[in-house]
């Protein structure tokens, strides 16, 4: 059964509205834009009678506000929006959907799309995109003077990305910046201006960037703008910095010098200043391919800080194209750059030299296994050697295991993406993790802080998996244990193969194997599951969103058909037992739920 919602709005309308006067500067905290709307005083209030037809129309309306006000934005190009937010309290701007709501300054070179002082601004679902612009200063969105923008699920792009000239698209000024879900893509610059530049920023609360990607951002030319900069971000801080700027699970592709530019950073370049006090500059879980500096092929620092980390981050195929000193990963122009900075866990495929301080080499980054790798019991983990494997797409990875326990204090991630709702960014390999005739036992060691309270064994991101030829298990652990690992296998996209596997003994809070309308195929075969309990307790950490712990089975859960992800799933299970697995609710052994367009199940 399907049953639909609809929620009815009902507004109030005044006599006064009745009449043929139409007040300007009315109270209200709903707006809307649309494509066909009026440029009159009083526009706006309800999308049936007349919306707003820019932006601009409606900042005029908003009166100095401690509210929030909503703003909704409908389908279409607009093209003549251009407005000037000073002191109008907090406004969200909601678009229709990426590529539907789509906000262009090709009207208004002479200005920026959104100028922003002193008010607090929210953009969630809008496309921005850049035309050839000759204002290096304006930026497509211009946030100062303690300003606060959050961008969620938006997309910056140009309308000629083969073109030089464009300026950058965030420019931020002694304000705060949150980034989540957000690509910014396909833009030259001949000015090296990059895609966002952060400067002075004196506000003490946290800059962050989460599940964000830029990608093929170029510089044709530095001729008007600094060498220092990258084509993604130019960060330049001073001893005021009180911010705390961090990138998570972000990416950064292709970006940096085409064969005219010269900028010395091809991602980033950050010019810190002299001892300047900045609380933390962070990279965490971030990917830097393929990109082009003179000096640092990915970063480049200069000047003075005390607190850079970089912690499980992966380098791959970057490059620096100039002459020595140089690094193709990281470059510290000083050792006061580096002076306390760390790298935890962090791994490099670029050739060369991976981090240059002041003309040294610094031999900070884990160095990229090849492939085929064998791995012994009692050496190095499973999730150490995957991770130092399988850095970018084009990966073929082959993990051989030889007969024994290999016990997993942490999950064993393979495969990394970005989710941005509207696309997935994905950069999985192509991995096989072989082991000997099922002797090859995996299991976790868990306890109380262990990272697998609530986290699944094995954690497939994307990719295409093949695993043969093993055995897990939670036996032997001791009974003391709060043993709810969730679950085993837990695969959220790409392609999986399991073959002859052997999973069983396990006390779980999903299902052994639980795979997600993301995967594409799913093969089960010559595998065996037995004595696995799914106990459907609902964990402080969920791995997922898209299944319900009072789902599931004992053994298998499987998702399937058409839904949010916009997938298919095909499934093959073949020449596989099922014994003593059960769950507390229903399900049994194995579950097909499937997933419809609109996400229900």
């Amino acid at each position: 059964m399907r049953i639909i919602l609809l929620t009815v709005v009902f507004l109030a309308i005044s006599a006064q509205s009745s009449t043929n006067e139409q007040p300007a500067n009315r109270v209200s905290d709903v707006y809307y834009v649309e494509v066909q709307g009026e440029s009159i005083p009083s526009c706006g209030y309800m999308r049936e009678a007349v919306p707003c037809k820019t932006i601009a129309n409606v900042i005029s309306q908003i009166l100095n506000s401690s509210g929030v006000t909503h703003v909704n934005i409908g389908p279409g190009i607009f093209d003549n929006s251009s407005a000037n937010i000073v002191d109008k309290g907090s406004i969200s701007f909601w678009g229709r959907g990426i590529h539907k709501t789509n906000l262009t300054d090709e009207q208004q070179h002479s200005s920026a799309i959104m100028r922003i002082q002193g008010s607090s601004i929210l953009i969630t679902n809008i496309t921005f995109i850049h035309t050839i612009n000759t204002n290096q200063a304006l930026g497509v969105i211009n946030i100062q003077n303690a300003g606060r923008l959050s961008i969620n699920e938006a997309f910056f792009t140009t309308n000629n990305p083969q073109q030089g000239g464009s300026s950058s698209f965030i420019i931020c000024s002694n304000s705060i910046l949150t980034c989540t879900q957000t690509t910014f893509v396909n833009a030259s610059f001949i000015r090296g201006t990059p895609a966002i530049q952060l400067v002075d920023l004196q506000q003490q609360e946290q800059i962050f960037f989460q599940q964000v990607c830029f990608q093929n951002l170029q510089v044709i030319s530095t001729d008007l703008g600094s060498k220092d900069s990258g084509s993604a971000l130019q960060i330049t801080l001073s001893a005021t910095t009180k911010s705390s700027i961090s990138f998570t699970d972000c990416m950064f592709d292709q970006c940096g010098n085409n064969n005219t530019g010269d900028l010395n950073g091809g991602a980033i370049g950050c010019q810190l200043g002299s001892d300047s006090a900045i609380p933390l500059l962070s990279f965490n879980q971030t990917r830097f391919t393929r990109n082009t500096g003179v000096k640092g092929g990915a970063v480049y620092f200069t000047g003075s800080n005390n607190k850079i980390l970089f912690q499980s981050c992966i380098f791959y195929s970057n490059t620096a194209s100039g002459g020595d000193p140089k690094a193709s990963d990281i470059f510290f122009a000083t050792s006061a750059t580096i002076s306390d900075s760390n790298f935890v866990s962090s791994v490099s495929h670029s050739s060369g030299i991976q981090i240059s301080v002041d003309g040294a080499n610094r031999s900070s980054l884990l160095q990229g296994s090849s492939s085929p790798v064998t791995l012994q019991t009692g050496g190095d983990t499973i999730s150490d050697t995957v991770y130092k494997v399988s850095a970018g797409r084009d990966s073929q990875v082959i993990v051989n295991l030889v007969s024994g326990t290999y016990t997993e204090n942490q999950t064993i991630v393979i495969g990394w993406y970005i989710d941005q709702g509207y696309r997935r960014v994905e950069l999985g390999p192509s991995i096989s993790i072989i082991g000997n005739n099922r002797l090859s036992i995996i299991r976790p060691s868990i306890n109380e802080s262990s990272p697998h309270a609530g986290g699944a064994l094995i954690h497939i991101r994307g990719g295409n998996v093949n695993m043969r030829a093993i055995t897990l298990t939670e036996e032997d652990l001791p009974t003391t244990i709060s043993r709810r690992i969730t679950p085993l296998i837990l695969a959220e996209r790409g392609h999986v193969s399991l073959v002859q596997m052997n999973l069983k003994s396990a006390r779980l809070s999903h299902s052994a194997v639980t795979s997600l309308v993301g995967v594409l195929d799913l093969i089960v075969s010559e595998c065996s599951f037995e004595s696995l309990f799914n106990t459907n307790v609902t964990l402080a950490t969920q791995t997922s969103s898209l299944y319900s712990p009072q789902s599931g089975a004992g053994a298998l859960y499987i998702e399937v058909g058409q839904g949010v992800s916009g997938t298919k799933h095909n499934v093959l299970i073949e020449k596989t037992s099922f014994l003593k697995c059960c769950t507390v609710r229903s399900g049994g052994a194995l579950s097909i739920v499937t997933i419809e367009n609109s996400g229900e199940q």
